[in-house]
């Protein structure tokens, strides 16, 4: 690290009894900010971070436990902006909504987060897109759109008083 930065940065490993760690003092990563963000509840922080998957370029097998944790977190901290209605983080909460659909492309749930967001923000063109990719990826596995996903866009149509919370994706 040392020759490759001409001695700028330099011990970035610490190692007591035979255990090596980055040292926290010199680098900063993004999955320690999302664990302090997140045990901080700094959902709005939290939603500006996440800008892909944990480790997406890595394929080792003993990742895919941790990355589908933070996928469930990332998704409630996501569900909890959405039920609060803070629409500032509506675009933020978009792009990610729609990372994580990439990834988990046959999550019912998610779609219908997509499309709360979308007519949220006026995109309703965007809301009947994302409904029509929810409808041909329900095709691909042999399904049909779920009746509670068909019951949900009803209710979109119908404005309702008050915003009901909503379980996590």
């Amino acid at each position: 690290m040392a020759r490759e930065t001409d001695g700028a940065v330099r011990d970035v490993v610490v190692g007591t009894g035979g255990i090596y760690r980055i040292d926290e003092n010199i680098v900063e990563v993004d999955y320690w900010s999302f664990r302090r963000l997140n045990s901080l509840g700094a959902s709005d922080e939290l939603a500006r971070l996440c800008r892909g998957d944990l480790a997406e370029n890595l394929t080792a097998l003993w990742l895919d436990g941790p990355r589908i944790a933070v996928r469930r977190q990332v998704l409630d901290v996501l569900g909890e902006l959405i039920s609060d209605g803070e629409k500032d983080c509506f675009p933020a909460v978009l792009r990610i909504l729609d990372q994580v659909r990439t990834m988990d492309p046959y999550n019912e749930a998610l779609y219908r987060d997509i499309i709360r967001v979308q007519v949220a923000l006026g995109k309703t063109e965007g809301a009947r897109e994302t409904f029509a990719i929810l409808a041909a990826s329900m095709k691909e596995l042999g399904c049909e759109v779920s009746r509670e996903t068909i019951e949900f866009l009803a209710r979109m149509k119908t404005p309702s008083k008050g915003t009901s919370r909503r379980a996590a994706s």
